[in-house]
């Protein structure tokens, strides 16, 4: 013997209360979630700001090393020229400086790649690495003509949302970069 479905039983569906509940507890779960995600996409921007950064460093010296020739890497805001004012998060430009002046002087000097805008992300160079880095023909960082004086600094880069995300690169004077995380009290160059 069969039971004939009732109507009730027959409509399947939510209630306003039930309907009301899980809203409720998506509500809760969201509020959990949202700021961890951020912190999760601050950390991934870091990085690829700071990989990119890191890279663009090695191809300008394996430049000046396959090319026999001194190579520039230089904050540049409109990949034509550097910009001394400006900081590293404005862009950068990387360039053949065949007068060893650490500027590049129109359309003789070639450049080899250039880099714009960086969001969401500051990126602050040290008083010997501020505005320009620059490899002779050895892979050595000197400033200046012939020998020069030995050039060697540290790049932080900063997330704009969080000054605790922060990372250092650090060049040394073999021009060699390395990353290190900053851990513990924001550095200087992140806090305004």
């Amino acid at each position: 013997m069969k039971c004939k479905p009732t109507a009730a039983r027959a409509a399947r569906g939510f209630t306003l209360v039930e309907m009301l509940v899980a809203m409720a507890v998506f509500g809760v779960l969201l509020a959990v979630a949202v700021p961890s995600f951020q912190s999760v996409w601050t950390s991934v921007r870091m990085s690829a700001a700071t990989n990119e950064f890191l890279g663009t460093l090695r191809l300008a010296r394996t430049n000046a090393l396959s090319r026999n020739r001194t190579v520039v890497m230089c904050v540049s805001s409109d990949a034509q020229r550097c910009d001394s004012r400006a900081d590293w998060h404005a862009g950068w430009m990387v360039f053949v400086d065949d007068n060893q002046n650490g500027v590049r002087d129109g359309e003789g000097e070639r450049v080899i790649l250039t880099r714009g805008a960086l969001d969401g992300v500051r990126i602050i160079g040290n008083s010997t690495v501020r505005s320009f880095i620059s490899w002779h023909s050895n892979g050595t960082m000197r400033r200046g003509t012939g020998q020069g004086v030995p050039q060697m600094g540290t790049v932080t880069l900063c997330a704009q949302s969080s000054a605790a995300a922060a990372r250092q690169i650090v060049v040394n004077i073999g021009g060699r970069a390395r990353v290190q995380t900053v851990a513990g009290e924001a550095p200087k160059a992140c806090v305004n």
